[in-house]
């Protein structure tokens, strides 16, 4: 069994790095991928983020802007994600998202 500690703190940025200094807003759900890096939504920032074993916070997907569109990195956008599921194949699927099926992107 591996501990996690805390590794980003609830704020209103929108910063990434390693531990203390990154942030997220309201985090709701979380998977870990094939790496062993966590992946948790950031329902009002409507991005997927992930911390890796070392605590680096950064953005999987998503761009702070509410949307629908299916697609890698900042392309693209969910709209208050609330989940997230590591499908069989290594793609994430955020089934918590109004109106988005999956984004498409791979994790490990």
């Amino acid at each position: 069994m591996t501990k996690m500690s805390t590794c980003a703190v609830q704020g209103l940025s929108w910063m990434q790095g390693v531990s203390m200094p990154a942030s997220t807003n309201d985090p709701c759900g979380m998977t870990v991928d094939r790496t062993g890096s966590v992946v948790i939504t950031d329902r009002l920032n409507h991005a997927l983020r992930t911390v890796s074993k070392v605590g680096a916070v950064s953005t999987l997907a998503g761009n702070r802007m509410p949307g629908h569109a299916d697609g890698r990195g900042a392309v693209a956008s969910f709209r208050y994600p609330t989940g997230v599921v590591l499908g069989a194949t290594g793609d994430l699927h955020p089934p918590g998202v109004a109106g988005c099926h999956h984004c498409g992107g791979r994790s490990g």
